[in-house]
């Protein structure tokens, strides 16, 4: 029979056939067909052609009429189709019984076999080392020929298509060369559908592939639906992957090692037991760059699993709403080199123990920066970040608004390393227990730097819960309106020396917080800023504090076994409850405070300002103490065996009950010289009330127009020419 050429098929399904070639396209296609068009004037005229006489065509009819009938792939009505097409056919040629015996022999037509699932596919069209597959019915043969030819480099697709189950055997398809493969179809990307099967590609050691500008969706396998890899590399870019899904690991990639590179590509709604992008096995570099991840599911690790002994790298990406189960709503990392996620935006992430975005154990450094977290949640720790033995931690230039968290709203860091939070602004996190916005445990040294902390809550710790055992800084922050139960900004339990400088606290609270109700206050606790407990020495210098509110220790409550100074600081409208407005020292170490302005601080008890409780030597010098009250010392009320010293003070238009500016109750010895005591008023103890086993000296003072029945009462009496000698004054 003549070859025949590519068969023509319309829009609406008709089909028209040259002569001499519609018999196999006929059987091969005429199902696909809404009619049928015969053209019996082919271009090539049938007396051109040996043996086409009328008899031949209609043997070849009949021939094909019987093979149509028999033809389970041609329904009914196609068939009748078929049948009566070759009846008029035969008819309209005018042939006859009588012209049988002039007529030339027919051309014997042998009995076919049925079709194929596909045509056979016409020879892959290769231009040097360039490969331009159209996959319309060719897809996947073409596809399969094309990789395996090793001089093919580029494959362009050019048309969406959908694996087809009868092809299955033979994917995935290995890559063990350089190859890239890529979609140009009109509207964007090709949609490549796996049919919910899988997987398409496996890349052996040796092999890179680049995949651009393709829609991979719909893949499903055990591990990695779409691609899986031994070693080698795999480069995306500019692709989808959605709704592909593995009942294991790996909803897309699953990589046992090996380079791994996806960039501005958007990723949605994969699933997997592991990972529901990507699990990644690997001794190779990791990067994701300028990707949206939206959506997608896992018990671990909602997009990214990645198990690496090399550097991790996550940046300029958008995930939003992705889940795990357990931990990591968008990526669980366990590397033993750097990590890092840089100017990415973390929406609404969710994990159902730890790290809302991230779970990550590494042993070397990690770093967040330059990021934006808004709305994500973990049930455990972490809200966005649980980092776990870790190196050293470093948070810088990130914006961190209302995650939540157990422990942790923004991240919980469980690490042998340093941790460094600068320039970042947090603001209305929440944490059922510890840190609204930090909760650090077990580290080496805590610098928190530059940093602006607003709104934000927890039972212990407001912004931050610090368990460290090394150094813990804090510098240059502002703290505005947090509230905790036990520190309104920070909760500090440190074995090493805490410093707080050059900061500004104000409106700060420390209030009880019933379970997860974070906003009904019943009862205030301990100390509106910062809550310091067993800590070596503890420094708070040039600082601002104001308006923060606590039962005992409006702005700190001090439990240190070190040295606490308190130095160079403005501290206005502290209230405490009980006792402290600014703060509560309890120390057996020495305590001063030099060079502050206490102004308009209230305690309902004792301590306007301060309340200093079983300490060493206290010393309080060069501080203005103006309007401040309190039940007992307006401004500090002093309860110790050690030494206290006031110098070269300025007190005025304090008021107490007793001691109008100081409260004194110990037995060791007490002084107070080149001071100011001007209008402060008390019931008894119009300056100072001081009850004391040891020797008390006031010397070189002015006192000035103080109202009380005495100035200093004393419980250890001092002899009239001693008090004479010490004290110059104005007395009512």
């Amino acid at each position: 029979m003549p070859s025949f050429q590519q068969l023509d098929t319309d829009k609406n399904g008709c089909i028209t056939l040259d002569e001499y070639g519609f018999a196999l396209r006929l059987i091969e296609q005429i199902s696909g067909a809404s009619s049928l068009q015969i053209n019996s004037t082919s271009s090539e005229s049938s007396s051109d052609v040996p043996g086409t006489t009328a008899s031949t065509k209609h043997a070849q009819f009949a021939e094909l009429s019987s093979y149509v009938f028999n033809t389970s792939q041609l329904g009914a009505p196609r068939r009748r189709l078929v049948e009566d097409y070759i009846e008029t056919t035969g008819e309209s040629e005018g042939y006859s019984e009588t012209d049988e015996a002039s007529a030339s022999p027919p051309i014997p037509i042998q009995h076919m076999s049925p079709p194929p699932p596909s045509p056979p596919a016409p020879p892959l069209d290769t231009n040097g080392t360039m490969a331009f597959v159209a996959l319309s019915e060719y897809a996947q043969s073409h596809l399969g020929e094309a990789v395996g030819n090793a001089n093919v480099t580029t494959i362009i697709i050019s048309v969406n298509w959908q694996l087809d189950p009868s092809y299955i055997s033979a994917y995935p398809l290995h890559i063990s060369r350089t190859l890239h493969i890529a979609g140009e179809c009109m509207d964007g990307l090709c949609e490549v559908d796996g049919g919910e099967q899988g997987p398409l590609f496996y890349i052996l050691d040796g092999g890179a592939l680049l995949l651009e500008r393709l829609s991979l969706t719909n893949f499903f396998n055990t591990n990695g639906s779409v691609i899986r890899m031994s070693l080698g590399t795999l480069v995306i870019n500019a692709c989808n992957m959605s709704r592909n899904n593995a009942s294991e690991r790996g909803g897309v990639l699953h990589a046992d090692g090996g380079n791994v590179t996806i960039t501005n590509s958007n990723i949605a709604h994969n699933t997997a037991r592991f990972a529901g992008v990507a699990y990644i096995y690997s001794s190779g570099h990791v990067s994701i760059s300028e990707c949206n991840m939206t959506g997608n599911t896992a018990e671990d690790g909602g997009v990214a699993y990645i198990h690496s002994s090399a550097d991790v790298s996550i940046s300029d990406c958008i995930m939003t709403g992705n889940t795990a189960a357990e931990n990591g709503g968008l990526a669980y990392i366990h590397s033993s080199r750097d990590v890092s996620m840089n100017e990415c935006i973390m929406t609404g992430n969710t994990a159902a123990e730890d790290g809302g975005v991230a779970y990550i154990h590494s042993s070397s450094d990690v770093s967040i920066s330059d990021c934006i977290m808004t709305g994500n949640t973990a049930a455990e720790g972490g809200g966005v970040a649980y980092i776990y033995d870790s190196g050293n931690v470093s948070m810088s230039e990130c914006t961190m608004t209302g995650n939540t968290a157990q422990f942790g709203g923004v991240a919980h860091i469980h690490s042998s390393g340093n941790v460094s939070i600068s320039d970042c602004t947090m603001t209305g996190n929440i944490a059922a227990e510890g840190g609204g916005v930090a909760y650090i445990y077990d580290s080496g040294n805590v610098s928190m730097s530059e940093c602006t902390m607003t709104g934000n809550t927890a039972e212990d710790g407001g912004v931050a819960f610090i368990h460290s055992s090394g150094d813990v800084s804090i510098s240059k922050c502002s703290m505005l309106g947090n509230a905790a139960e036990d520190g309104g900004v920070a909760y500090i339990h440190s074995s090493g020396d805490v410093s707080i400088s050059e900061c500004i606290m104000t409106g700060n609270t420390a209030v009880y917080i019933s379970d997860y109700d974070f906003f009904y206050v019943e009862d205030v606790q301990f100390a509106g800023v910062a809550y310091i407990e067993f800590s070596g020495d503890v420094s708070i210098s040039k600082c601002t504090m104001t308006g923060n509110t606590a039962e005992d220790g409006g702005v700190a409550y001090i439990h240190a076994s070190g040295d606490v100074s308190i130095s160079d600081c403005i501290v206005t409208g502290n209230t405490a409850a009980e006792n402290g407005s600014v703060a509560y020292i309890r120390s057996s170490r020495d305590v001063s405070m030099n060079e502050c302005i206490m102004t308009g601080n209230t305690a309902a008890e004792d301590g306007g300002v301060a309340y200093i409780y079983d300490s060493g030597v206290v010393s309080i010098s060069k501080c203005n103490m103006t309007g401040n009250t309190a039940e007992d010392g307006s401004v500090t009320y002093i309860y110790g065996s050690g030494v206290v010293s006031i110098s070269d003070c300025i007190m005025t238009g304090n008021t107490a009950e007793d001691g109008s500016v100081t409260y004194i109750y110990g037995s060791g010895d007490v002084s107070i010289s080149d001071c100011i005591m001007t209008g402060n008023t008390a019931e008894d103890g119009g300056v100072a009330y001081i009850q004391s086993s040891g020797d008390v000296s006031i010397s070189d003072c002015t006192i000035t127009g103080n109202t009380a029945f005495d100035i200093v009462r004393s419980m250890h009496s001092l002899p009239s020419p001693h008090r004479e000698h010490q004290i110059q004054a104005e007395v009512p």
